[in-house]
């Protein structure tokens, strides 16, 4: 009798650890109260099973574009189809040549005839536009010193009535010379304000500046000023025609382009900056839509376009405007470069050979020669 009690007493213990095990097996807590025995499920055991939620499937997410992220390159802001644009070095040798302390810009003359303009061996270039199209401003950019004002800057259409000519540039200047051209010294050059043409300019002053466009030989290239807002007008129309007939050189500049691609008076950001680029791409294809009438049904004509702003500078992106206004650093370079004053890659800079005094009597004179650094 005894024996049979005790095989099955050790039936039910062996049946009570095979349940133990299965019911632990299955739960994630067990609490147990500690006088009860390890080999006895305990009646106030608990069981606290919990179900994990499904995993979530990914939500499609396209990754940003790069120009969503990544600032506009410097040389978006300006169209070269035939020049390569300059380099961060060449830049920065532009900058240096208009805003160098000790060679700063000096009025040399004014002239409303075109015979009382004094002869002179430097290089010049002049700039002209509508009225009120900014000029002057633009000019005060460029020279690195719009407070002072050097070229005369009024709101009023038709401020500037005179050739209006400025010394930039050069070494060694002779300041004990009382005339201001005799200032000068190689490696200088001359940037000449006109009057506007349009609203508000005299009908008898485009003669004299047409003499000064066609004769005179230190001429390196017009640049024609055109609002970026405005587009090109019939009056610009027929001054290219006038420089593509008579074989002037000369380069297009959009002016006050802040008021497109800053449309209010902060800096925008870098996706904002992307899409106002792309308006003024627009803007630009209207202008070389526009040029087309003046290649005559020819083979379309490849030009550089230049876009600048004389109030706005956009910060916080590098070849944007940097210290100085939108656009001034290329204007500045295509100076330079029309004059023979430009620098290689890596800011050797040229030098002047064989300057001579010429005027507008001096039919054979050679221009001046000017001559790249070895």
């Amino acid at each position: 009798m005894d024996s049979v009690i005790r095989r099955r007493c050790l039936a039910h213990l062996a049946r009570s650890r095979i349940l133990g095990l299965r019911y632990t097996s299955t739960t994630t807590t067990t609490t147990r109260p500690p006088s009860a025995r390890p080999d006895l499920p305990s009646s106030k055991t608990t069981s606290a099973v919990t179900a994990e939620p499904p995993p979530s499937k990914p939500k499609n997410v396209s990754a940003p574009k790069i120009e969503d992220i990544t600032p506009p390159k410097p040389v978006d802001l300006q169209r070269y189809h035939i020049s390569d644009p300059p380099t961060p070095v060449q830049q920065t040798f532009a900058t240096r040549y208009f805003q160098a302390p000790s060679t700063p810009p000096i009025h040399l003359w004014t002239a409303a005839k075109f015979s009382t303009i004094p002869r002179s061996p430097y290089p010049e270039v002049c700039f002209v536009g509508r009225s009120n199209v900014g000029k002057s401003s633009l000019l005060n950019a460029v020279f690195g010193r719009p407070k002072e004002k050097i070229a005369r800057v009024s709101s009023k259409a038709g401020h500037t009535k005179t050739l209006n000519a400025f010394g930039v540039g050069g070494v060694n200047r002779d300041t004990a010379a009382r005339e201001p051209l005799k200032q000068l010294s190689s490696g200088a050059l001359v940037v000449v304000d006109t009057p506007g043409y349009g609203f508000h300019s005299r009908q008898e002053w485009g003669p004299e500046i047409n003499k000064f466009f066609e004769k005179r030989k230190q001429l390196r290239k017009v640049f024609i000023l055109i609002d970026a807002v405005h587009g090109v007008k019939s009056r610009d129309l027929v001054l290219l025609q006038h420089f593509e007939d008579n074989g002037i050189p000369y380069q297009i500049i959009l002016s006050k382009v802040d008021r497109i691609v800053m449309t209010d008076s902060k800096s925008p950001g870098a996706e904002k900056l992307t899409r106002l680029v792309k308006k003024l791409d627009k803007v630009y294809d209207e202008v070389e839509e526009q040029l087309r009438t003046l290649d005559q049904g020819q083979r379309p004509k490849k030009r550089d376009v230049l876009a600048a702003s004389a109030e706005k500078q956009i910060k916080g992106l590098q070849g944007w405007g940097g210290g100085a206004k939108i656009g001034i650093e290329a204007v500045r370079w295509a100076v330079l470069k029309a004059c023979g004053l430009d620098c290689d890659e890596q800011g050797n800079r040229r030098v002047v050979e064989g300057l001579e005094i010429q005027g507008e009597e001096e039919e054979d004179e050679e221009v001046v020669a000017w001559k790249p650094q070895r």
